[in-house]
C-alpha cells in the first residue's frame, strides 16, 4: 500500500458563499505541487501525494514535511500533516501529526476509536459490544461482520485491518457487492472520485470550473486545476442516479 503525505487545511474545508475557501484551495495545491507533481485533492481542505519520490530527493519523511509546512506558511496557510500507508490512514495521521513507517500500519491503526471510521450508526454499536477500538474491530471475523453488519461495515472492517486504504461506501441494494469480497459478488464504489465526474450534470461542472480557474491565484498550466473541479464536486455531493 503506497505511502502518502496528507495535507489538511480544517480551515478549508468548508465553503462559504463567497466560494473563497475553493480559490485558497487551488492556491494550496498549487503551492504543494511545486513539491511533488503528483497532488491528489480529496475534499475541500485535504489534498495527499505520494511521499516516496520526495523523501529519496529531500532526505527523509520529516524533511518533506518540514518543506511542506514551510512553504505553506509561507502563504499563509495553516495546515496539519502527517504520512501513512492509505488515504485512510494518512488522513488521520495528518490530525495527529503522525509519520506512519514501513511496517508500522497495524500498530497506528489498533489503538484508535471506532468513531475515526465516520459511521455514526456503527460507531454506537460497535461499544455497546464492547468493540471500541479498531484493533478490536479488525479482530472480528470478516463473515461475522457482513453478517451482523452488512456490506458498509465489511468495507469498514478490511480499512480497520489494514487490507485496503480507503473507506468506501457500498451501495445498499447491493448486498452481493460486498460479498464479492466473499466469493459471492461484486463490490462497487459508488462514491469513487474517478466516477463522479459523470454522475454531475454539466451545469454545475461548468459553474465550479468557472469559479475555480478564474479565481485561482497560481496561473501556469497544470494538472490540479482539472480536479479542483472534482473537489467541489465532492463537496457539493454527487448527484447519483435514482434506481441504480
Amino acid at each position: 500500500m503506497e505511502r502518502l503525505v496528507a495535507v489538511l487545511a480544517t480551515e478549508l474545508s468548508r465553503e462559504g458563499e463567497g466560494g473563497e475557501e475553493v480559490r485558497q484551495f487551488a492556491e494550496l495545491l498549487g503551492i504543494v505541487e511545486t513539491i511533488c507533481p503528483w497532488v491528489t485533492p480529496i475534499r475541500l481542505g485535504l489534498c495527499t501525494f505520494p511521499v516516496r519520490g520526495p523523501s529519496r530527493l529531500l532526505g527523509g519523511d520529516s524533511a518533506v514535511l518540514a518543506a511542506v509546512r514551510m512553504d505553506l506558511e509561507r502563504a499563509g496557510f495553516v495546515v496539519r500533516l502527517g504520512i501513512a500507508p492509505g488515504l485512510f490512514a494518512a488522513t488521520v495521521a495528518a490530525e495527529r501529526g503522525a509519520i506512519v513507517g514501513e511496517g508500522e500500519l497495524e500498530a497506528f491503526l489498533a489503538p484508535l476509536d471506532v468513531s475515526v471510521l465516520e459511521r455514526p450508526d456503527l460507531t454506537r454499536l460497535l461499544p455497546r459490544l464492547g468493540v471500541r477500538t479498531l484493533g478490536a474491530f479488525a479482530d472480528l471475523g470478516a463473515r461475522e461482520v457482513y453478517a451482523r453488519f452488512g456490506p458498509d461495515a465489511l468495507s469498514c472492517h478490511r480499512v480497520a485491518s489494514g487490507e485496503e486504504g480507503e473507506l468506501r461506501v457500498v451501495e445498499t441494494q447491493a448486498s452481493s457487492a460486498a460479498s464479492e469480497s466473499l466469493g459471492v459478488g461484486r463490490t462497487q464504489r459508488q462514491c469513487s472520485r474517478a466516477s463522479m465526474a459523470g454522475r454531475i450534470d454539466s451545469s454545475s461542472e461548468q459553474r465550479w470550473w468557472r469559479r475555480a480557474s478564474s479565481n485561482a491565484s497560481v496561473q501556469r498550466p497544470s494538472p490540479w486545476r482539472d480536479r479542483v473541479v472534482v473537489v467541489a464536486r465532492v463537496i457539493k455531493g454527487p448527484s447519483f442516479p435514482s434506481g441504480g
